[in-house]
């Protein structure tokens, strides 16, 4: 039987990918430009989720009460704002525009894994961000969405 953390685990890894199949399904109105990274995000979302539920079902109760709670609840939390902000970006998007909701959301990703060396953060962002323009934008031709904002 599956314990509390891992019944957690277990509904969220199975809600997602209930939700990234149900939004892959839906890109086939889309041209196929126009849904290429998307169904690769969702594929590749879908395909963790499934890693996720595989070791959530796979984990043994002594292996799960030896688990510090402590831990794992940090781990949860941790997951959820990163869903939770990852959503918030998307939403953003259209108002404050690509590249801005993607510096918050990098910056933000990245304070939440741990990493407290600011510098290297702002320059790792800034590098990020500066080669995305530059793909998209200059090789590409391809421009990335601009909000109302910025």
């Amino acid at each position: 039987m599956l314990q509390i953390k891992e019944k957690k685990e277990f509904l969220l890894y199975l809600l997602t990918l209930c939700a990234s199949v149900y939004l892959y399904s839906t890109l086939t109105e889309l041209s196929y430009e126009t849904r290429a990274f998307p169904g690769v995000a969702l594929l590749c979302l879908a395909c963790v989720c499934v890693i996720g539920i595989k070791r959530s079902l796979s984990c043994s109760s002594a292996v799960a009460e030896q688990a510090d709670k402590k831990e794992g609840a940090e781990k949860f939390k941790k997951f959820c704002f990163a869903l939770l902000g990852t959503v918030v970006y998307v939403c953003a998007i259209p108002l404050m525009g690509f590249y801005a909701s993607s510096l918050i959301l990098l910056l933000a990703l990245t304070l939440l894994l741990g990493n407290r060396r600011y510098g290297l953060i702002i320059l790792t962002t800034v590098i990020f961000l500066t080669s995305l323009f530059s793909v998209f934008s200059m090789f590409l031709n391809v421009p990335l969405p601009k909000g109302v904002l910025f």
